[in-house]
């Protein structure tokens, strides 16, 4: 039991470190300060555990296995999201270019 729980961790742990994952994380914590920002990654983190772990219990338990469609359009809607959190990252740095008063400092 100790041996899967510890194998699930490492295997969550990775899917953490996915690119998507670290870019969501920074899109959302780029605009805030160093405090703020630590608690608000952690906030995301927690939740998307609580959720993965709600729902990958109930399927556990009702022998449900999610039908490949469905993980495509999951997926799919992932990709959208994060081109909107990429496309908000370059607006953000190109705003912040163009309001610097001193390029050679920003």
């Amino acid at each position: 039991m100790i041996n899967t729980l510890f194998f699930g961790f490492l295997i969550g742990l990775r899917h953490a470190l996915e690119a998507d994952h670290v870019m969501a994380v920074t899109a959302l914590t780029t605009s805030q300060a160093e405090p703020r920002a630590i608690w608000q990654g952690a906030a995301w983190g927690i939740g998307h555990t609580v959720t993965l772990m709600s729902i990958g219990t109930i399927f556990l338990f009702m022998d449900f296995l999610v039908p490949e469609q469905f993980a495509q359009s999951l997926k799919f809607s992932v990709g959208i999201m994060l081109l909107i959190l990429g496309t908000d990252i370059i607006r953000q740095v190109r705003r912040n270019r163009l309001q610097c008063p001193q390029p050679s400092t920003c």
